[in-house]
């Protein structure tokens, strides 16, 4: 099975970095395939 992918982009403040980063851990602990920007 595919793993699911997860992009993220943070605009903001570093209190946004910090909640997208821990978001990001969790869902690549859930299985999901995680990366940052627009990854073009």
């Amino acid at each position: 099975m595919a793993k699911n992918k997860i992009r993220i982009v943070t605009l903001g403040c570093a209190k946004n970095q910090v909640d997208s980063e821990r978001l990001l851990g969790r869902l690549a602990k859930g299985g999901h395939d995680v990366g940052h920007g627009l990854g073009r």
